[in-house]
């Protein structure tokens, strides 16, 4: 009996003495682990000049679960778990190389892929085309005419209409932007602004003597979009903010020139040989446009030089409110902000 009291003993000594030392192992552990990683911080370690290697990422606007990825040179990626685990639904068709995907906010099996990343460089394939889906990725039938299959062309961006999967408008390089439908392909069209299709092109747009300086200037990814408060109204981003509540059908300019317009940012040179001829050179333009979901008429547009302006009244008057943005560079040609007025048309208010 008295041996078993003190094996019983000892055998609580060398638990509590083992569980002593893995606790106090631990915590030793932990300061050392904190004192080695306290001074790291993150950093971008690449890639430098290719425009990172996801293009987009949509997820429902009502359940976070679903989500996906598009890449630049790696498909479309999908998961129906918020990320814990993720499917490849886009490895079997014309190109890995993947610009932007859409994802119908009412049915997550509805999908558009634009094959084709936007920043086309040699270490990517080019895209070929539009594909839609209707079964969650299983399977994709490719759309004619919904971008150009070139050899050469990407997708920028895809905005489906939030109340019709049938309708989607796709982008590629340059602002180019057309309206299409999944089941009728005859009906897609090409809609970018133009001096036909913009009811006060001559009105605004200066009258264009050097064609090294365009007038009108569209961004590589030129910005565009719905209206929070109407499906059938788009924006689109020049220098000029341009507004179509016809669904691209026809345009108006609702805006003044919103850059800088420096005349050494726009003169499209390269200090080569030759004069750049690709697009992407094009500079003093939109490249971001946001509308209040609350109040109509309420816009905001950014700029590549800077500017940061705002209107009220849906585009009758601009502000550029970059002078109340603290520790950014003036406007280099000295023009400070202000209201801005603009002659409307009436004609697309008709419409």
């Amino acid at each position: 009996m008295f041996c078993r009291m003190n094996n019983k003993i000892l055998f609580c000594w060398v638990f509590t003495i083992c569980f002593l030392f893995l606790f106090f192992g631990m915590m030793d552990a932990q300061e050392t682990e904190g004192m080695l990683f306290k001074d790291l911080e993150w950093r971008n370690t690449g890639p430098a000049n290719m425009s990172g290697r996801v293009t987009d990422i949509q997820a429902m606007d009502y359940d976070f679960r679903h989500v996906l990825v598009a890449s630049a040179s790696g498909g479309v990626w999908k998961s129906t778990n918020a990320g814990t685990t993720w499917e490849s639904i886009f490895d079997q068709y014309g190109s890995a190389s993947i610009g932007a995907v859409a994802i119908f906010p009412k049915n997550p099996d509805i999908i558009w892929v634009g094959t084709g990343e936007a920043n086309v460089r040699n270490s990517v394939g080019w895209g070929d085309g539009m594909y839609k889906s209707t079964d969650g990725g299983e399977t994709w039938l490719k759309l004619g005419n919904g971008l150009p299959d070139d050899g050469k062309t990407g997708c920028t961006d895809i905005k489906m209409d939030p109340t019709d999967w049938t309708t989607v408008y796709t982008e590629s390089q340059g602002g180019r932007i057309r309206r299409n439908h999944a089941l009728f392909r005859q009906k897609s069209m090409g809609i970018t602004p133009n001096e036909t299709n913009t009811l006060n092109w001559e009105d605004v747009v200066p009258r264009q003597t050097d064609s090294s300086r365009p007038a009108v200037r569209m961004n590589w990814n030129t910005p565009f979009g719905f209206s929070h408060h109407n499906p059938h109204t788009l924006y689109y981003g020049a220098n000029f903010l341009l507004k179509s509540v016809d669904r691209g059908d026809h345009w108006q300019i609702i805006s003044p020139d919103l850059s800088t317009n420096d005349p050494k940012k726009t003169l499209r040179d390269s200090g080569g040989l030759t004069r750049d001829v690709t697009g992407a050179e094009v500079h003093c333009t939109l490249i971001t446009i946001s509308e209040s979901p609350l109040v109509p008429g309420l816009i905001w547009v950014g700029t590549d030089d800077g500017n940061v302006q705002l209107t009220l009244d849906d585009g009758v008057t601009w502000t550029n409110v970059r002078p109340n943005i603290p520790d950014v560079q003036e406007n280099p040609l000295g023009q400070p902000g202000g209201s801005l007025p603009l002659r409307q048309s009436s004609l697309l208010r008709d419409i």
